[in-house]
């Protein structure tokens, strides 16, 4: 199964009033991109953060996309090489390797069972070379943008205000 690279958010990811007042999207992405930062020890949050601003105000010069900000695989971004940012899922913990499994299960959820299971698969043979990062706080409510890079899989997803989660393999 093939399924095209996609990204996934929404500025605003909740509905304050109207006919969908109460309405919140992305409440699992958000959940378990918090719930994955918050399972490193801080020296490896340290080593995942990469700014402090979801605008990318602190990022390095080129690090910062004008139509998407510190999104590197969004609009405008054909054919980017995308680095290597962050620590290595490899040094993760058993409990913090947990959470990223369900973090990316979140993004391959919606697939059939098969390849589902194959996808995972591929995803743990690559865990040497994945790498998780993280832009911004970790407060509710709080803005941020995180990032799972390594070569099997590439998803995307922004949420403003709340949390994002991006898991990204070449």
């Amino acid at each position: 199964m093939v399924l095209t690279p996609s990204f996934v958010g929404a500025e605003i990811c909740y509905a304050d009033k109207g006919r969908f007042k109460g309405l919140t999207l992305f409440q699992d992405e958000e959940r378990r991109g918090l719930a994955l930062m918050n399972s490193l020890p801080a020296h490896h949050q340290a080593w995942a953060r990469l700014g402090w601003s979801r605008a990318g105000d602190d990022l390095p010069d080129g690090r910062v996309n004008f139509a998407d900000y510190p999104m590197l695989g969004g609009a405008f971004q054909d054919n980017r090489i995308v680095p290597f940012e962050g620590v290595e899922a490899s040094r993760f913990a058993t409990p913090a390797r947990i959470v990223l499994f369900d973090l990316v299960e979140t993004y391959i959820g919606q697939m059939p069972v098969g390849p589902r299971q194959a996808q995972m698969a591929r995803f743990e043979e690559h865990l040497d070379t994945t790498h998780f990062c993280w832009i911004a706080g970790m407060a509710r409510r709080m803005h941020f943008t995180t990032a799972s890079k390594a070569p099997s899989s590439s998803s995307n997803s922004i949420i403003i205000p709340g949390r994002s989660c991006q898991i990204q393999r070449p």
